[in-house]
């Protein structure tokens, strides 16, 4: 349960975060996803323990992604902002730390944070959405080669690399390893189901 969150907030080692965003003018370039709103609910999530992901729109063409763990009595609550873009033909979104999430952090811990954007292809059928991380084999085996990331540019132990590439290079990394041997993104996912409609209020 507790690698959703992880992802999201860019704390899973094989989701390299990128000092870019995935668009240079999301305004623009972003689409919406029919269907991809509303309250969504992890499928490893269990009596004592859930993570959930509520979407909204959020202008135009952006969302807010609001998720929260609960650990027996114990819930947190961290909020993304996010777009989804068709690289090819796949839906990636792209989310970063909303500002509010930002401002809840003490100062020491954001004198240090250089906001980065995470990755995801987002697959959607139905009731069920799963999200797709960069693949750790990607990011081995072609990522470093490529000159896409650079290695120990901060001095956490979360990560050993960035994305440092701009936006129509990850673009275009994504296109051209779409399904190739090693894939950008994950084959398998984290999975989650719509909540039910009396969860779900619209």
């Amino acid at each position: 349960m507790h690698r959703l969150l992880l992802i999201l907030l860019g704390c899973l080692g094989a989701c390299l975060p990128s000092l870019q965003t995935l668009s240079s003018d999301p305004g623009k370039e972003a689409v919406l996803v029919p269907g991809f709103e509303g309250r969504w609910v992890a499928e490893e999530s269990a009596a004592s323990a859930s993570t959930t992901i509520e979407i909204r729109q959020e202008g135009a063409r952006a969302y807010r992604l609001l998720v929260t763990m609960r650990d027996d009595d114990v819930s947190y609550l961290t909020a993304l902002d996010g777009f989804v873009m068709r690289i090819g033909e796949q839906w990636v979104l792209d989310t970063a730390l909303a500002r509010e999430a930002l401002d809840e952090m003490p100062p020491v811990q954001t004198l240090h944070l250089v906001p980065v954007h995470q990755f995801s292809r987002l697959e959607l059928e139905g009731d069920r959405l799963v999200l797709h991380p960069m693949a750790e084999e990607f990011a081995n085996a072609l990522g470093r080669d490529s000159g896409l990331l650079r290695r120990e540019l901060t001095h956490t132990h979360t990560w050993d690399a960035v994305v440092t590439a701009s936006p129509a290079e990850i673009q275009e990394a994504m296109r051209k390893h779409a399904g190739g041997d090693p894939p950008f993104f994950e084959m398998d996912g984290l999975a989650f189901r719509r909540a039910p409609a009396r969860e779900n209020p619209r």
